[in-house]
């Protein structure tokens, strides 16, 4: 999922041979659609530009199945190429630059929000995380057990 309709397109041709990838445009209906339905969820260099990451990292673990692997790609720093870029679509608030965190605080964040970090790396100037969403759900998704139960349960 992305923002861009753009990436979503180019996502998708790159996983055509894959048929059990998909792709599709974020919304805030993802979360509630596809609720704990994922195997893998992969946030590509994007944790840094949401305003609210604690919620980000929420979202990528609802999206996840019981013990999904959550896989973070990070920058470690930017590039001049990078930063002028960035700086051009900041929407107020903290700068993208003022976001980067480092190997430490990346993983700070991942464990508040209930997730596993197994393995760190670092490749050049991206830093990379595998995390596992908890292998419970706390709470059911509403919606979902709304029209699953009323798919199975005589109406009245």
């Amino acid at each position: 999922m992305d923002e861009s309709a753009d990436y979503v397109v180019r996502a998708r041709e790159r996983l055509a041979s894959h048929p059990n990838a998909m792709t599709r445009r974020w919304d805030r209906a993802a979360i509630s659609d596809l609720r704990h339905s994922a195997d893998v969820v992969w946030l590509n260099n994007a944790l840094h530009r949401q305003p609210d990451v604690a919620a980000a990292l929420a979202d990528a673990s609802a999206l996840a199945t019981a013990g999904g692997l959550i896989y973070i790609m990070e920058a470690a720093a930017l590039t001049p190429q990078g930063l002028v870029s960035v700086e051009l679509f900041a929407d107020g608030g903290a700068r993208p630059r003022d976001r980067l965190r480092g190997e430490q605080a990346w993983c700070q964040a991942c464990q508040k929000q209930g997730l596993v970090v197994e393995a760190v790396d670092r490749v050049g100037q991206l830093l990379l995380f595998a995390a596992r969403a908890p292998w419970c759900a706390r709470m059911p998704d509403i919606d979902t057990l709304q029209r699953e139960l009323g798919e199975r349960l005589p109406a009245y």
